[in-house]
């Protein structure tokens, strides 16, 4: 009985991004709520799916509020930040 729910998040998932998951990525636990629908990316911070904001800096890290930025940039953001920058000056 629990496969079915299962079978149809995997589904809604392969049909949404065109990528099979694996039972566990799916956090069926959840709902389909944290799973991409397309333009959604996931929050670098609490790993949601949403309309994310991207770092002003980086370019890179997305977040799907201002509180998850503040909150990533206060446990390391900030030095992985300025890492990317340096690379992607080196590469240019």
């Amino acid at each position: 009985l629990i496969c079915v729910p299962l079978l149809l998040l995997a589904l809604i998932t392969w049909l949404r991004t065109g990528e099979t998951a694996h039972v566990d990525e799916l956090k069926w636990w959840e709902g389909p709520a944290t799973m991409a629908t397309g333009m959604e990316k996931e929050c670098d911070h609490c790993s949601k799916f949403a309309n994310t904001l991207t770092c002003g800096e980086c370019r890179v890290a997305n977040y799907c509020s201002r509180e998850c930025q503040l909150s990533a940039w206060r446990v390391g953001h900030k030095v992985r930040c300025k890492e990317l920058v340096k690379q992607a000056n080196a590469a240019k």
